[in-house]
């Protein structure tokens, strides 16, 4: 039974007296012996249970778990694959690889129905040494036993039979061979899930001990990784005291004392695992669509290990190493719990296309010391965006929305007098995004000013210019460079049923350029305004109404054939019209 002098994050994680007591009276009357307990086992009715693990072994493994056997005869399977076998063969526990039949390893003993045993088995594929264990004892061992291929994993099957009947607790698979030393000192307690090479982890406390479990199938993997590999449960009744978890365990002592250190990262608050391959925007380690300015991203660095973890140095290495470089560096010592961060900027130069890197964590984590990872971004190059002369050009957009909204765009004015449109609607109850004598300002009819900036824009300089409105409260928000530079209360409702950019009314033409238009049907907050302003959008953006980057067309050339402004958006786009444009030359 697990006796727990140390709980793991404060979690109590046993079930009410009352039941264990019930439990004692039915599971006496068993042929298996088994005490009323604190833990948790799942229970193998020998039929058709069984657990599949999506666990990939390679190379070096150990294999280790509790069991208590209601039967030993034949060959109940443990934990099995395709390659590799940890089975009872007719009341012996055995080991082996398919190349050999599967039992290069028998202990001599039997084992007893009823009894709680660890069993576990080592295997080194550099030079083929075996080695089977029960209870913390070296019972057999074989040299060149032949290397094995197992794409996954099974508790309780092999070769579609060879059920397991009774109970299994603290499944625990490593990537290493393990040590007879390392095994007897960490059989009798729980892990942390943060140990070297520990592959995965399932402890089996999970469910209502002899209740309904139906929804509980899965078997958890608590080792600390990115992505986890729970078990799937099959053919489990998951009611009663047979074929469900059960009130049943061996005797642990609590949490294992460990002294070592454990590095895992972060990017936008998502795990990134060592050896990441496949960089993504959603982890940061993909920087996306970068023009001329340079991109940031952040990562952090926790330990969440029970020792001090020290911090080397971080490389970027590759073809394109030169287009990334290290912003700011991680603290260079970390206490068990702390974090740190560090930064990249991707200021991609040369041809434009994909830039491809890769960054190393040099630190003193026992099994990830060179923790790496890919990086990539897109070299965009400067981009385009539609001048506009100020004298009758417009783009006219069929978009229609209500409630929430938010209307952004980079503008360069060459302009500061009158009052030159932006971003605008029907001329009656319609939204407006324009200047007033070179300041920014925004409104809905009839007036259309309701908010100003305070400020003047300077002319030829580009800005990132936004409006926000809650539908619900009538507030409006004005944001300049992703600053907020006013706020309206009680702005008239509006109804919105066509925008145009560059005018308002057949009139109040807009002098300059614009680029980077987005219309979004939420009230983007500053920080959201903030993190996207400077890279290009993917289309996909949940709440995004319409995109247009205006990357068309040839650029100070003749494009009378580009007289459509493409929205980007990825779901039924709303395509402007250009009007009255010259379409070739400078302006």
């Amino acid at each position: 039974m697990k006796h727990f002098l140390l709980y793991n994050f404060g979690t109590a994680r046993r079930s009410a007296c009352i039941l264990h007591l019930l439990l004692f009276g039915i599971l006496l009357t068993t042929s298996t012996i088994i005490k009323a307990q604190t833990g948790k086992s799942l229970q193998f009715d020998g039929v058709n249970d069984f657990v599949k693990l999506p666990v990939q072994v390679t190379g070096d493994y150990t294999k280790e778990v509790w069991i208590n056997a209601s039967s030993t005869t034949g060959f109940p399977n443990i934990i099995t694959g395709t390659g590799t076998a940890l089975f009872i063969n007719n009341g012996h526990l055995a080991a082996g690889h398919a190349d050999g039949g599967f039992t290069q390893l028998l202990d001599p003993a039997t084992l007893s129905t009823g009894v709680w045993y660890h069993v576990a088995v080592s295997y080194n594929a550099t030079t083929g040494n075996m080695k089977l264990y029960k209870d913390g004892v070296l019972v057999a061992s074989a040299a060149s036993v032949p290397n094995y291929s197992e794409p996954s994993l099974n508790l309780s099957l092999f070769s579609g039979g060879s059920y397991f009947n009774g109970l299994m607790d603290e499944v625990r698979l490593w990537k290493t061979e393990r040590s007879l030393a390392q095994l007897v000192s960490t059989k009798n307690c729980e892990l942390t899930g943060d140990e070297p090479s520990l592959l995965a982890y399932y402890k089996f406390d999970q469910g209502n001990a002899g209740g309904n479990n139906a929804s509980e199938t899965s078997l958890l993997d608590l080792a600390d990784k990115c992505v986890t590999s729970n078990g799937t449960l099959n053919n489990f009744a998951l009611t009663g005291i047979t074929s469900n978890w059960v009130a049943a365990s061996p005797s642990l002592t609590g949490i294992c004392s460990s002294t070592f250190p454990n590095i895992s990262l972060l990017g936008n608050q998502t795990c990134i695992a060592d050896g990441d391959q496949t960089p993504s925007v959603a982890d940061n380690t993909n920087f996306g669509s970068v023009g001329v300015r340079p991109v940031v991203k952040e990562f952090v660095i926790k330990n969440t290990g029970s020792a001090v973890l020290n911090i080397g140095v971080v490389t970027i290495t590759g073809a394109d190493a030169s287009s990334f470089s290290l912003a700011t560096l991680p603290a260079a010592v970390l206490n068990p719990g702390d974090s740190t961060s560090f930064k990249i900027s991707f200021a991609p130069g040369g041809a434009m296309g994909v830039k491809n890197a890769a960054v190393t964590i040099n630190n003193d984590d026992e099994d990830e010391a060179t923790f790496n990872f890919n990086i990539s971004g897109n070299f965009a190059g400067q981009g385009m965006a539609l001048s506009f002369d100020g004298i009758n050009d417009r783009v006219d957009i069929p978009l229609a929305f209500s409630g929430n909204y938010t209307k952004e765009a980079w503008v360069k004015t060459q302009s500061l007098t009158a009052t030159p449109n932006i971003l605008t609607g029907n001329t009656t109850n319609g939204t407006a995004l324009f200047l007033i004598n070179g300041r920014l300002a925004a409104g809905h009819g009839p007036s259309f000013n309701q908010i100003q900036d305070a400020t003047t824009l300077v002319a030829g300089t580009w800005y990132h210019v936004a409006v926000t409105f809650d539908a619900a409260t009538r507030e409006m928000k004005l944001y300049k460079n992703a600053v907020l530079v006013a706020t309206a209360a009680n702005v008239p409702a509006y109804s919105e049923t066509f925008l145009q950019l560059g005018s308002f009314a057949g009139g109040y033409f807009f002098t300059g350029t614009i680029d980077e238009v987005r219309i979004w049907n939420s009230v983007r907050t500053q920080s959201e305004l903030l993190a996207n302003r400077d890279c290009a959008l993917s289309g996909s953006e949940p709440s995004l109404l319409a995109y247009y980057n205006f990357n068309t067309g040839v650029v100070n050339s003749n494009n009378p054939g580009d007289s459509i402004l493409n929205d980007l958006h990825g779901l039924c786009p709303v395509n402007g019209k250009l009007v009255n444009f010259a379409l070739v030359g400078t302006a």
